[in-house]
């Protein structure tokens, strides 16, 4: 009996309790930044992937001119693009191919990817990220 009172007068039981309340505090600030940066590394990855099938589609569309063998058309770049796009589903991707000024050999292919990202936790980003990747080249043959 001597010790519990010794302990209540102390306040050493609170002390516990306010020590628990701290350790989630700290927790949950914790989580927060960790799943934030899982975000945002998703999102990386994301414009990386949209980059590169960019890069591809363009790569593509250079060598399949109007002089080649087998030209090519904006279906045919999309498609390109889509099967070079790692981790990010086709339905959220948009693809617009140009020709400046036509699919002649000199002129210059554009071709823009963008993909609407949504957030794996609606608690660190709300909204989807839209990310854009634009590649210009010069078109072969």
């Amino acid at each position: 009996m001597r010790s519990r009172k010794l302990n209540e007068s102390t306040g050493r039981g609170r002390e516990r309790g306010s020590a628990m309340v701290e350790a989630v505090l700290v927790l949950m600030v914790t989580l927060l930044i960790i799943f934030g940066a899982i975000q945002w590394a998703f999102v990386i990855f994301g414009y990386n992937s949209v980059a590169y099938a960019a890069r591809c589609g363009s790569r593509y569309a250079i060598v399949h001119g109007s002089s080649s063998a087998t030209p090519t058309n904006a279906a045919g770049v999309q498609a390109i693009v889509l099967q070079n796009l790692a981790g990010i589903p086709s339905t959220v991707v948009t693809v617009n191919t140009t020709w400046s000024p036509d699919t002649n050999p000199g002129s210059t292919v554009t071709v823009v990817v963008t993909a609407s990202l949504a957030p794996m936790i609606k608690l660190v980003m709300p909204n989807t990220i839209s990310v854009t990747s634009t590649s210009k080249m010069i078109i072969l043959q």
